[in-house]
């Protein structure tokens, strides 16, 4: 395997990996969610913050993340972010009320506006002529992500015997995903990130 097939193949694998990390901190309480609030407290309509906040942040994410992406860059942006989702993740393993749990959907959901805000041009650059099978790919490790999710924490909340371990442990994913994105992503020039600022999907 040549260098640049090797780096594409990289690339690849970041792609996956950040993916499958952009939904699971919102379809994982889904399954546990009468543990979630007869530990919390909170009510039906509170617990559904923990999917709108996220997706409120999104749209938002979609309208000013490209700038300040041209100034950040895409390595040193998408890692802080990574770690925002990986933080969040990690700190509902100390969850004991309502507000503290919605703050870790809140960093969740900046690290993940953020990410899929820059994700579309940074693959558009990088596999030109492999767009549209790429851009499926993402989609498809969103999708999949999800699933992952929703399925897993109810497994993990059995065997450690509480849902807040569950959720705690979907930050070794987001772990491997920072350390990928680390490796593998590099800053795009200016010129580069003005191109495709505007392009989503």
């Amino acid at each position: 395997m040549n260098k640049t097939a090797s780096s594409s193949f990289a690339l690849l694998l970041t792609i996956v990996l950040v993916g499958l990390n952009l939904r699971p901190f919102m379809t994982g309480p889904g399954p546990v969610i009468d543990d979630i609030i007869q530990t919390t407290g909170m009510s039906y309509q509170s617990i559904s913050l923990l999917t709108l906040l996220p997706m409120l942040l999104m749209g938002i994410g979609a309208l000013i993340v490209p700038i300040i992406n041209q100034r950040v860059g895409d390595r040193l942006g998408i890692s802080a972010t990574m770690v925002l989702l990986l933080f969040g993740s990690l700190a509902r393993y100390f969850i004991v009320d309502g507000s503290s749990l919605l703050l870790t959907a809140f960093l969740c959901g900046m690290g993940a506006a953020y990410i899929q805000s820059v994700f579309p041009g940074l693959i558009k650059v990088n596999f030109p002529h492999k767009m549209a099978m790429m851009t499926g790919l993402y989609s498809a490790t969103l999708m999949a992500g999800g699933a992952v999710g929703a399925q897993l924490t109810p497994i993990l909340a059995e065997l450690t015997g509480h849902w807040q371990n569950a959720l705690a442990w979907l930050a070794l994913p987001a772990l491997l995903a920072l350390i990928a994105i680390f490796t593998n992503i590099k800053t795009r020039n200016t010129s580069e990130i003005q191109k495709i600022s505007l392009w989503t999907f």
